[in-house]
């Protein structure tokens, strides 16, 4: 019963007032407004004069009376709260309900003794009873001693009517003018907290409790039935700054404008996307089990990159994980690919070890390199072999293999073997290095522009492989220090982190003789043992065994307090095979293109018989006859046979008119219109091509995506011939067949020659680039526009060209493709153009004279010339730095587009905050741009998109006042009407 002197009611409700206040002020000064507010006991004042009913000073006066008059009366009584609705208890004389806290939560007060023996009954029914930790039984007959001097001091105070909606304690609904006067605050002392009930009537909704502690927000949430959020400002279980920035960020996610600038008013600050948070999830919905192995009859490795382990029935083992998504694997690159390091395959073996009972890696044999592709991911299975056991006795040796595929690959096939060797009892020498550090006679080796150099070399090492810290030469011995970059993720689980095992390598391209160009990789590891585990900084001794790198090198590391953390008996080195890479690194991982196949379950021809439109025919004509609607109606649309852009535009023109008048009748909206060319398409290498069809085809095909069950292509051999007679059949069995085919099997388009059908299916594309002799600069380039099947790899002297002043020499990441690309492609760009790509991403490797706000390393996105290659130069003015935390596809997607955006609306325009602007094609890549620049500059955005887009207008937040078609001028009125002129 005793409580503490903070705990008094004198202090305590001055404390609360005080805290509550000041909280309210805070979220203030963050743009936090609330639209009502409901109080609790002395939590009423506080929202009194947030809501305005009183000034500060008159609330401070009011908490003052109230907590003096009510500390001064003399200490006992008790309050309890108790697991039951108010009209379940029976109360005895003296005790009241003292708050309604839930439906089924209820505080009674009064003299301590039969409160506490009402609290009994309760919990021998197994209620639940809390005790609350109090000087004075409020809202009880014990406070009537202070009442009237109360009313005396507050008679004063200027009481106004509330601005903000507030939900009164006494009722439990919106207060009036009551709340305006002394008795109301009279009357508040003495009558039931309703919180219960103003929370009810207020209804679902964003709640956010102004406390030391969650208490309100957890019973505002066991009140309202709905889509309820309850936040509470401060946690006693974590610091005041993270729980206040936590209830900040909640509200923010759930749709809160919140003003971050006080947050970060000692640095820079960068607005977040302009468009409205969708707050779609895109997990699986069966979240529990996504991570479970065991589930899957797997073990839990903990590993990072080979988290599943199986124990298979005859004594192997299959450690399986998935690599690609790792953003640090793609800072080690050699020669312009994402080259897993040869020590993860070693790191990958040694954990097969330890999961296997080994001591160790006897051998590993590195027999191909695994490239990791720019787009997609690598499937990764480290197999280990049953012992094999001679005269019944086990050496504890097991072969061991590493293998990957594109995760693409669903069958058996496409497994690569990279890597073999045999796990076995390594020899347990323990390494040591000196006490001293460095060693006392060793000489230091200057490593500034360490990195640089080797990039220049081929190895092109990113933040994460940047490990050498210090160098020095002891004899014919290196020693080095190497260590993991502070903000490296998945450090935890692995045998010795990748990166640092790589990095321990680093200063053996500075043993033996490599003064001939030669690229220098792991080939052949022996006795690779591991002491120890977690090590984030090792010290490194690297010993030649031979005059070259291809003799080995016996390494040691050990810890800074010299324990020892990993061994290798033998590292042999080999140069790298720079044919095999390029032919790796030209794979078509991930693309496809439409390839014609013939179809093989063509149906015999049916007896139907379908009228046929002659070109200029009436589409009506199929509907006045008084006959039923034709399902199938077939329209000879072919070419004029010329190439010219007339002949293309007439033809173009015939078919649009034919279109519009089809799905203009409504008696023909169930019906199918066949439109059959000729030559339309190649579905043959070396077919023909008329190149007039082939644009009616592309405009029908756009028509087939509006109306995807109204018309079919039908494309014919050059000589084939239909019967415009309307009343016939036609007369060929291969194109009823052909025709029945599609409708059956719900096909769009399909080609019939000399009485086969064919029909387009999407297969994985062959590369059909040659890559240039090695160590020639290229790009994607093409000699003549026409398709773009015309793309092939071209010579590029000027990207390796010396830099001039202001110039910056890029490694490309990712190029964009924009639609000024494919008209280039297409040889319709005014003016012609050449095809070499304008937009990217990628890493500074070089800076010319003049270029200060750059430098090596720097991740960068923008505008330049020869993007479709793997170097490009580029104006250090037209580029930017990227986000931290955007990827390279995204980067390389964005500034053509958003300049494009910006130059027209803020450039041209020189539109301001405050004006309307009208955005055509808002679904676009420039017209999204424009909308988020315009939202951006505080202007009011109407927008435009096909019919079949205006949901995607409405995902971007535009509403229905704001949006119409792109396909007709009725936006026009709709804007005036929504804009009252």
């Amino acid at each position: 019963g005793q409580v503490s002197e903070l705990e008094h009611t004198t202090y305590a409700q001055a404390g609360l007032f005080a805290l509550q206040v000041g909280l309210a002020r805070l979220l203030g000064s963050f743009g936090v407004r609330p639209d009502a507010v409901i109080g609790h006991s002395i939590g009423e004042v506080a929202a009194a004069h947030v809501a305005g009913v009183l000034g500060l000073e008159d609330a401070c006066a009011l908490v003052a009376a109230r907590a003096t008059l009510m500390g001064a009366l003399p200490e006992g009584g008790a309050m309890v709260a108790i697991e039951a609705g108010a009209d379940e208890l029976e109360l005895p004389d003296g005790v009241t309900v003292a708050a309604l806290n839930t439906p089924t939560s209820t505080v009674i007060s009064g003299p301590e003794e039969p409160v506490l023996e009402l609290a009994e009954v309760w919990k021998a029914q197994g209620r639940k009873t809390k005790r609350l930790s109090v000087s004075h039984a409020f809202h009880s007959p014990l406070m009537d001693p202070m009442l009237e001097d109360f009313q005396q001091a507050i008679g004063d105070l200027d009481f106004r009517l509330p601005v903000i909606p507030l939900l009164s304690n006494l009722t439990g609904r919106p207060v009036e003018q009551e709340i305006a006067s002394p008795d109301y605050w009279v009357q508040h002392i003495r009558q039931p907290v309703h919180f219960a009930p103003a929370v009810a009537h207020q209804g679902p909704g964003t709640y956010l409790e102004l406390g030391p502690d969650p208490v309100l927000a957890t019973a505002a949430q066991h009140t309202v039935d709905g889509d309820l959020l309850a936040l509470s400002t401060l946690n006693a279980k974590q610091s005041e700054d993270r729980a206040f920035a936590r209830a900040l960020a909640q509200l923010h996610t759930h749709g809160t404008d919140i003003d971050w600038t006080p947050w970060f008013a000692e640095g820079p600050t960068t607005d977040l996307p302009t468009y409205a948070f969708q707050r779609q999830h895109y997990w699986l919905e069966d979240a529990a089990h996504g991570g479970d192995t065991a589930r899957l009859g797997q073990g839990d490795s903990g590993h990072p990159l080979l988290p599943a382990a199986v124990a298979t029935a005859d004594g192997g083992l299959l450690l399986t994980g998935r690599i690609g998504e790792q953003r640090w694997l793609g800072d080690h690159r050699v020669l312009g690919s994402v080259l897993v390091p040869g020590a993860a395959l070693a790191e990958w073996a040694l954990r097969a070890a330890d999961e296997a009972g080994c001591g160790g890696v006897e051998e590993l044999v590195l027999r191909a390199p695994l490239v990791l592709p720019e787009n997609g991911a690598v499937n990764i299975q480290v197999v280990v072999q049953p012992a094999e056991a001679e005269a019944g006795a086990d050496d504890g040796r097991r072969d061991v293999r590493v293998y990957s595929r594109p995760s693409h690959e669903t069958n058996g096939a496409g497994w690569e073997c990279h890597a073999e060797g045999t796990l076995g009892p390594v020899a347990a020498d323990t390494p040591s290095l000196e006490a001293s550090w460095p060693p006392a006679d060793a000489e230091p080796v200057g490593i500034d522009g360490f990195y640089e150099r080797a990039a220049a070399a081929g190895y092109e090492y990113g933040p994460a492989f940047q490990g050498l810290r210090a160098m020095w030469r002891d004899g014919q011995d290196l020693v080095a220090e190497v260590e993991l970059p502070d903000d490296l993720d998945q450090v935890d689980g692995f045998a010795v982190h990748p990166a640092l095992l790589d990095a321990a390598l680093h200063p053996v391209s500075l043993l033996g003789s490599d003064d001939d160009g030669r690229l220098w990789l792991p080939f052949g590891w022996s006795g690779l043992r591991l002491h120890a585990v977690g090590a984030r900084v090792v010290r490194v001794r690297l010993s030649p065994l031979g005059e070259d790198l291809d003799h080995g090198v016996r390494i040691a590391a050990v810890d800074l307090a010299g324990a020892p953390v990993f061994t290798v008996e033998s590292l042999v080195m080999r140069p790298m095979d720079r044919d095999r890479l390029a032919r790796t690194r030209t794979t078509t991982d991930g693309l496809y293109s439409v390839e014609w196949t013939v179809a093989t379950d063509v149906p015999a021809a049916s007896g139907a018989v379908w009228p046929v439109l002659a070109r200029g025919a009436d589409v009506t004509e199929l509907v006045e006859k008084g006959e039923a609607v034709p399902e199938v109606v077939l329209a000879d649309v072919r070419g004029t046979g010329g190439t010219d852009d007339a002949d293309g535009l007439t033809a173009a023109t015939a078919t649009l008119e034919l279109l519009h008048a089809w799905t203009a009748e409504p008696q023909l909206a169930e019906s199918r219109l066949v439109l059959v060319t000729r030559e339309a398409v190649a579905v043959e290498d070396g077919g023909t091509l008329d190149v007039t069809a082939a644009g009616v085809w592309g405009l029908v095909r756009t028509a087939q995506r509006e109306n995807p069950d109204a018309f079919l292509l039908l494309d014919l051999d050059a000589d084939a011939d239909l019967d415009a007679d309307a009343d016939v059949d036609t007369g060929d069995e291969a194109v009823r067949g052909a025709v029945s085919y599609a409708l059956d099997a719900d096909e769009p388009q399909i080609a019939v020659r000399a009485g086969r059908v064919w029909v387009p299916r999407v297969t994985r594309a062959e590369s059909g680039l040659e890559p240039l002799d090695e160590g020639r600069a290229w790009r994607l380039g093409m000699d003549s526009a026409g398709t773009v099947e015309d793309v092939r790899v071209v010579a590029c002297p000027e990207a390796e060209a010396p830099l001039g002043e202001g110039q910056v020499r890029l490694a490309v990441r990712a190029a964009g493709v924009n639609f000024r690309d494919v008209l280039i492609a297409l040889g319709m760009y005014p003016g012609g153009g050449v095809f070499q790509g304008s937009e990217g991403a990628g890493v500074v490797t070089e800076i010319g004279p003049g270029v200060t706000e750059l430098a090596p390393g720097d991740r960068v996105m923008g505008l330049f010339e020869g993007a479709f290659g793997p170097v490009a130069v580029a104006d250090a003015r037209m580029l930017a730095r990227m986000p931290d935390n955007w990827t390279w596809h995204e980067a390389a997607a964005v500034p053509v587009v958003f300049l494009t955006a910006w130059f027209g609306l803020v450039e041209l325009a020189g539109l301001r905050r405050g004006e309307s602007v009208v955005i055509h094609a808002a679904t676009g890549g420039v017209g999204t741009a424009a909308v988020q620049i315009a939202r951006h500059l505080g202007a009011e955005v109407y927008a435009t998109a096909s019919p079949g887009k205006q949901h995607v207008l409405e995902a971007m937040g535009i509403d229905a006042a704001h949006r119409a078609s792109s396909r007709d001028v009725g936006f026009e009125e709709a804007f005036r009407a929504a804009s009252g002129g």
